[in-house]
């Protein structure tokens, strides 16, 4: 998964957790991680940031 997968995958999960549920797009960041068959280690935070 590249960078730009990543990031579209991120702002899909926020829509869908209706900007809510942050540890759930989290987790679907890295079982998606893992479907794709990655070894790594593997680490995820979210951090939302209300921009004015």
């Amino acid at each position: 998964m590249n960078y730009e997968e990543l990031i579209t995958l991120t702002y899909e999960s926020i829509e869908k957790h209706k900007k809510k549920d942050f540890d759930a797009v989290a987790t679907e960041m890295i079982a998606e991680s893992l479907k794709r068959g990655s070894m790594d280690n593997h680490t995820a935070i979210v951090v939302f940031f209300k921009w004015k």
